[in-house]
């Protein structure tokens, strides 16, 4: 659940980033159709820098010891804690803006189901009852019937077509996805605005394009200001910022060289990637080399090296110590043989564990005993010194060769096993060609096919 939130919030400052990067480099620019790819390619781009394997070269993180996980119930009850009511109340939020969406919806398709469609170039026109004003959702334009018949009707339909031709229901419905999703973000809301205007920018262009004039269609547009529900999810001809699609309409064509603007984004793109990398694990101390950059002539720092690393070979001790004896009490409390089961080979797994410390702290003892070595001036006490280094090299060598052995043995063993099922299998398939009795055919299948599966899994 965590992990689930941490990625939202993730998203969250991608988004609010780039839109930050659109509100200062290309909102008040004319080029419209870059302004809405760059919306719609920095939504999908917010949603996926936080899934990029992106391994940081600045931040590291220690290795963490891992014990394996405790079986179901030897760990306490877990209690609620603050994560668990953050996703209940953004679950309760993603409910209610879901449920606010589907009955926009409905409200729409119910429209198109209960009024008459007029098919006219490539797009259905419904004839809407209510005094509304004119709005597109996809192929369909609603506007009212006393609208229909209206001089200026052609041109409302002309903007309309436009956001039909260019898909801006796309938008709409993605937008709609993404405020679902990052309802909490407080930049989202102003994201979608923006991607409305833009919307609207590229239709006025579109019916000027086709010979209005300017003008006239800004006269339109404010007589159109006054009036009409409006519907969430369509394309409207009457928007709020009227003043703003004016201005556009009116203002000089942007330089083209101000399109270069938005690589100005890819830093930004890069930088947040690096943000939200994964910290570089920085490997388990190795006590054979974990003093190999040290100083060999400052015993004092040696000294202190050494402390910290036995005191961190305490703590992981402990630790399995500690997890052992909540295994030991849940084991004498079960009788349930499969958690019996689970219990005694997280038993085992520890004295594994156990094991590959006590080699740590001996490797960390023969690093101890070379420095010594080094520093020592007596023939007899280096001889002492030697033979004790000496003697644990070889119990390490002999505890090495020792997991050597086990891991060939256990190999031979599998490989051993593999040629007596084959065997087998050669025996029955034999006695399958030579049956004709159908009953005993089946029982030979079914003896086959159990033997391939046992020596897929051993093979494996």
């Amino acid at each position: 659940m965590e992990g689930l939130l941490l990625y939202l919030l993730k998203s969250a400052g991608c988004l609010a980033l780039f839109y930050a990067g659109y509100w200062l480099l290309l909102k008040n620019d004319t080029f419209f159709v870059l302004n809405r790819f760059y919306l719609i390619a920095s939504v999908l781009v917010s949603f996926a820098i936080p899934l990029i394997p992106v391994t940081s070269p600045f931040r590291t993180v220690p290795e963490v010891t891992y014990y394996g996980a405790l079986p179901e119930g030897a760990i306490p009850v877990r209690s609620l804690q603050i994560t668990d009511i953050l996703l209940f109340v953004y679950l309760f939020g993603v409910g209610v803006l879901l449920f606010r969406f589907l009955l926009q919806l409905w409200r729409l398709l119910s429209i198109i189901r209960t009024h008459r469609i007029e098919r006219d170039n490539g797009f259905s026109l419904v004839l809407v009852e209510n005094d509304t004003q004119a709005f597109s959702f996809f192929k369909y334009v609603f506007i009212s019937k006393n609208h229909s018949v209206q001089p200026e009707v052609q041109r409302i339909l002309e903007h309309e077509q436009v956001h039909i031709k260019q898909y801006h229901s796309l938008d709409i419905l993605l937008m709609e996805f993404v405020t679902i999703v990052q309802w909490f973000n407080p930049f989202i809301w102003p994201y979608k605005t923006s991607l409305k205007e833009t919307h609207e920018y590229l239709a006025d262009h579109g019916v000027i394009a086709q010979g209005c004039s300017t003008p006239r269609y800004q006269l339109l547009i404010i007589e159109q200001q006054v009036g009409g529900k409006l519907f969430e999810l369509a394309n409207n001809f009457r928007q709020s910022q009227i003043k703003r699609r004016i201005t556009m309409m009116s203002k000089i064509k942007s330089n083209g060289w101000a399109k270069l603007k938005v690589l100005l984004v890819l830093p930004l793109a890069v930088l947040l990637v690096l943000i939200l990398a994964q910290p570089k694990v920085q490997a388990a101390d190795n006590p054979a080399d974990i003093f190999a950059s040290q100083d060999q002539t400052s015993k004092e720092n040696f000294e202190k090296k050494k402390a910290e690393y036995i005191k961190k070979l305490k703590a992981e001790s402990a630790e399995i110590d500690k997890k052992r004896e909540i295994i030991k009490e849940k084991l004498a409390q079960t009788d349930d043989p499969d958690t019996k089961k689970k219990l005694k080979q997280m038993l085992a797994e520890m004295q594994v564990q156990e094991k590959e410390l006590k080699m740590k702290a001996t490797q960390l003892k023969m690093k101890d005993l070379e420095m010594q070595l080094q520093e020592a001036d007596n023939g007899k006490d280096k001889a002492k010194l030697e033979k004790e280094l000496a003697k644990m090299k070889k119990a390490l060598a002999s505890e090495n060769n020792g997991k050597t052995e086990k891991k060939l043995t256990e190999k031979e063993a599998r490989l051993k096993k593999i040629e007596e099922l084959e065997a087998k299998i050669e025996d029955l398939e034999k006695a399958y060609k030579k049956t004709d009795n159908p009953e005993k055919k089946s029982k030979i299948k079914a003896m086959l096919k159990d033997l391939f599966a046992k020596r897929e899994q051993l093979k494996k």
